[in-house]
């Protein structure tokens, strides 16, 4: 649809809001001044812990007036009170490039001078030039002045990422005035919404909802609106590239006509909020010495999609033999499977890191002795295909996933099929991943060592044609030796069976939860195939919750038919 946008109203986000805690110092010291290269001004962890501290208001005097101070500061002796006082708080900016300018304000008496990360940014009632702990102020704040808030429009220049020191100290205007006060808040200005805050291309508009007071809890929901905002201007790209290239998001939206080769000693780099169409049939190739560094951040995703208005796919992004620092973070791709799958990574090294994959129901990345990290990620549910697919881990090489999200797969098609990972060698690794359910198995483990810790099973049930069972995690032997998985700190739900051991493969088990098997939490083997599996050859079992299950025990004690083997044994 077509989108209007109302003249945009700046927002104002609380970076200290009136009445916050703050840190004092009032026995009269110097404490020097930034011209001193002094840190109390700067330094987030300055040792304060001297320093006594409570909530604004601060000051003393005021409450023979009627108005007390939450914080009533010392004043030094009474014939001759100290000139300045001192102030400190400390607080959390994760992004500080969301604001344009800083909102302060200040209520003083009589004068005071405010820093920002050690930079003075704001001065009142003071004189102007240098200033030491004996400058007294200028003038007696009096009357409304003494309950007015002053307000200044600050640079965000001083502003940083994470931990900020905002200092302020306050000054009598002599010896002999009976009263200061003290409070501060603190705003960062965001621009107005409108057609200016959005990019060439398609923006994805995401809105949470959070709990707790304030909206400060844990985020409950979140949903996104994608928006195309076409500024009748494209930029196309496409061939072999000669020198290092960016693509930003201001020059964009780009269009690839023809495959985007990166050649040995080439770096193309994707800035966030960067859209980039693909005609049918091309795609990214990173070649032997190759390099992409395609980093959105959070709310400022870049986006990989085929040309508007075409119906087919595009090829996706291929990594062959590339062992560059290759990194793909916060991507939304979309019909990028042309090649057979969206990623390919053949012998290459990639980081990929809160992408998502739209448009899509063939495999979503094939991995060919990869040295890759995939972390954060969304996987598509898909019909009749297997999401991951893989082999083969020597040398320097790993393949590691952590938190992900798997979305289901139906028929005879595992989640993540690897084959051929073994000690001591590098070997297949899943931490704190979450496997939504599907009709076989969600790893399927042939000839592959694993450490699987912290992720959760649920919803795998039998729901193919074939002869093989349904599991949450499947070991065997695929033209290599027995796999050997260890499985801690998982959680299983609502499955036909948790795990299966056949083909003398090896469980250790600790600290999992097995809960609502329909059949058995653990088989040893399916004698009932064509031909049977052989049974497993044994499960090291500790600290184990198992609930409600059909059976903890499959196929424990086969038919003793010489063609299946030994039995396996269990240590529990």
């Amino acid at each position: 649809g077509m989108w209007y946008f109302s003249e945009g109203r700046a927002v104002t986000e609380t970076l200290i809001s009136a009445g916050s805690v703050w840190k004092y110092l009032d026995d009269g010291s110097d404490q020097g001044s930034p011209s001193d290269g002094t840190n109390w001004f700067a330094n987030p962890n300055y040792d304060d812990s001297y320093w006594f501290e409570g909530p604004a208001e601060l000051g003393y005097g005021d409450a023979s007036q009627g108005r007390p101070e939450a914080t009533v500061v010392y004043s030094g002796p009474d014939d001759d009170h100290f000139t300045t006082t001192y102030f400190r708080h400390t607080f959390y900016v994760e992004d500080a490039s969301l604001y344009s300018s800083l909102n302060l304000r200040l209520l003083r008496d009589d004068g005071a001078v405010v820093y920002l990360n050690g930079v003075e940014i704001a001065r009142s009632g003071m004189p102007s030039g240098n200033i030491d702990y004996l400058t007294h102020a200028n003038n007696t704040a009096s009357d409304d002045e003494e309950s007015t808030f002053f307000d200044f429009t600050v640079s965000t220049n001083q502003l940083v990422d994470g931990v900020n020191v905002l200092a302020v100290e306050i000054h009598q205007v002599s010896g002999t005035s009976s009263d200061i006060s003290f409070d501060l808040e603190l705003g960062g200005i965001m621009p107005p919404y409108g057609i200016e805050a959005l990019w060439p291309g398609i923006n994805r508009l995401v809105v949470q909802t959070f709990d707790g007071p304030n909206g400060m809890g844990k985020e409950l929901k979140r949903e996104h609106i994608d928006i195309w905002y076409d500024d009748g201007d494209v930029s196309e790209i496409s061939g072999t590239l000669t020198t290092d290239t960016i693509l930003d998001s201001t020059s964009g939206p780009w269009h690839v006509t023809d495959d985007l080769v990166v050649p040995s000693g080439i770096t193309l780099q994707i800035e966030p909020s960067t859209t980039i169409f693909f005609d049918p049939n091309t795609g990214i190739i990173i070649q032997q010495g190759g390099r992409i560094i395609a980093e959105g951040i959070q709310y400022q995703h870049i986006r990989l999609t085929r040309f508007p208005g075409t119906g087919s796919s595009w090829n996706g992004i291929a990594f062959r033999n590339s062992l560059e620092d290759n990194r793909l973070s916060y991507i939304d791709m979309e019909y990028g499977d042309g090649q057979g799958e969206s990623v390919l990574a053949d012998h290459s090294q990639v980081l990929i890191d809160n992408v998502t994959w739209g448009g899509t129901n063939t495999k979503i990345m094939e991995l060919i002795h990869p040295t890759t990290i995939i972390r954060n990620c969304v996987f598509p549910s898909v019909g009749s295909t297997e999401p991951v697919h893989g082999h083969g881990l020597s040398g320097e090489e790993c393949l590691i996933f952590e938190g992900c999200t798997f979305g289901t797969a139906t028929g005879y098609n595992d989640i993540i099929d690897f084959t051929g990972s073994h000690r001591p060698g590098p070997i297949l690794q899943l931490y704190d991943n979450i496997f939504l359910g599907g009709d076989d198995d969600a790893l399927d483990l042939d000839s592959t060592d694993a450490h699987i810790e912290g992720n959760l099973f649920m919803n795998f049930h039998r729901g193919h044609g074939g002869d093989s069972t349904s599991n949450a995690i499947a070991t065997g032997v695929e033209g290599g030796d027995p796999a050997n998985i260890y499985v801690v700190r998982n959680i299983f739900v609502n499955n036909d069976h948790a795990v299966l051991l056949k083909e003398d493969c090896f469980l250790h088990a600790e600290n999992n939860v097995f809960v609502g098997c329909d059949i058995a939490a653990i088989s040893f083997g399916e004698p009932y195939r064509d031909p049977p599996r052989t049974p497993g050859k044994g499960a090291y079992i500790s600290g184990n919750i198992f609930w409600n299950n059909s059976a903890t025990f499959e196929n424990f004690f086969q038919d003793p038919n010489p063609d299946y083997g030994p039995q396996g044994q269990v240590s529990i």
